[in-house]
């Protein structure tokens, strides 16, 4: 993420669908070009699955823009 300026939103451990999966969120750019990642890795293993959130199907997924919103106003309140 660093390489691309990206930023690490969340990352927890979840059941989906009766699976363990490692989920993280994270968002690349800023402004308008922000784009919002999720990032699922089952915990049995497996590949690595990156998506925008736009196109994800998981749960998850709805909470991120949420999440970037509220760290944006976390730092300005700083």
């Amino acid at each position: 993420l660093e390489a691309v300026g990206g930023t690490l939103l969340f990352k927890m451990c979840v059941q989906n669908e009766g699976e363990g999966q490692h989920v993280a969120a994270a968002s690349v750019g800023d402004g308008g070009n922000r784009q919002f990642l999720l990032l699922t890795l089952p915990t049995g293993g497996g590949a690595l699955k990156v998506e925008t959130i736009s196109r994800s199907s998981n749960p998850v997924a709805g909470i991120a823009a949420a999440y970037a919103g509220l760290m944006d106003a976390f730092k300005t309140a700083a």
